[in-house]
C-alpha cells in the first residue's frame, strides 16, 4: 500500500509537468519562428489560439508570425491577415496596457502595404496613447509618402535633438532620428536628411551604418554632396 501510494504521489507530480510540456505555447511558437520555420510557428500559435481564444499575446504573435510569412509569399491577403490579428490583439488586450505596440504593429503593416493614408490613420492614435516623437515622425513620413510634404515638413521641422534621442528605449538608440532622416529623404531634402542620418550612427553605429550604407531608402540622396561626405565620415 506505501509503495502504491508513493506511486500516486508520483503521478500527480509528473502528470501535470508533462501536459505543460507537451501543450502549445507562445513561448514554443516564437523559438519555432526564430528559427526560421514561420509555418510551423503559425500553426503552433495557432494551437495557443485554440485552447486560449482570448489571450491577447497569442493573437499579437499571430500577426508578427503572418506578416512574416506575407513579407516571404508576397502575399496582400496574408498582410491583411495580419491586421487582422493585431486588431484581435487590441480588442482583447484589456486595459490597453499594450496599445500603442499594437497599434505600431498595425500601422507598419499598412506601410508595408503601401497604404499609406491607413497607416497615418493608426500613427495618429498612436499619437494620442504616446508622446514619443517616432509617432510624429511615422505620421510625417506617411504624409510625405502621399505626396504632401508641406504638411510632412511641418509636422517634423520644429522638432529638437532632445525630443528625438529621449523618445528612444535603450535597445532602438538612434531609430527616431534615422526615420526623420527619412522624412527629409522623402521631401527630397538631402541636407536636412543626412543631418538626422548622423545623428543616428552617432547614436548607434553598429545598427545605422551598414544602413546608411545600404538602404534603398536612402537612393534619392546619394549623389548628394552632403550625403557622399556622411559616408566618407561614417
Amino acid at each position: 500500500m506505501k509503495a502504491r501510494l508513493v506511486i500516486i504521489a508520483l503521478l500527480t507530480v509528473v502528470l501535470p509537468a508533462l501536459v505543460f510540456a507537451q501543450a502549445p505555447s507562445i513561448a514554443a511558437a516564437r523559438q519555432t519562428y526564430e528559427a526560421g520555420d514561420v509555418e510551423g510557428a503559425i500553426k503552433t500559435i495557432d494551437a495557443v489560439i485554440a485552447a486560449q481564444p482570448r489571450d491577447y499575446l497569442a493573437h499579437q504573435y499571430k500577426g508578427i508570425f503572418t506578416r512574416a510569412l506575407a513579407r516571404k509569399q508576397k502575399s496582400r491577403q496574408l498582410y491583411l491577415d495580419a491586421i487582422a490579428a493585431f486588431e484581435q490583439a487590441l480588442a482583447l488586450d484589456a486595459g490597453g496596457r499594450n496599445k500603442v505596440i499594437t497599434l505600431g504593429n498595425i500601422g507598419s503593416t499598412h506601410v508595408e502595404l503601401g497604404d499609406y493614408a491607413a497607416a497615418e490613420t493608426v500613427y495618429e492614435e498612436c499619437r494620442k496613447v504616446s508622446d514619443r516623437a517616432i509617432y510624429t515622425v511615422f505620421v510625417a513620413q506617411c504624409r510625405a509618402k502621399r505626396g504632401m510634404t508641406e504638411g510632412a515638413i511641418a509636422l517634423v521641422a520644429g522638432m529638437t535633438r532632445d525630443a528625438v534621442v529621449k523618445g528612444d528605449s535603450a535597445s532602438n538608440e538612434g531609430l527616431t532620428a534615422y526615420n526623420l532622416g527619412l522624412v527629409y529623404v522623402y521631401c527630397n531634402r538631402s541636407a536636412d536628411a543626412v543631418r538626422w542620418l548622423r545623428l543616428a550612427v552617432e547614436l548607434n553605429a553598429s545598427r545605422f551604418r551598414p544602413s546608411i550604407e545600404h538602404d534603398p531608402e536612402l537612393d534619392p540622396i546619394r549623389a548628394s554632396p552632403e550625403f557622399m561626405s556622411l559616408i566618407r565620415k561614417s
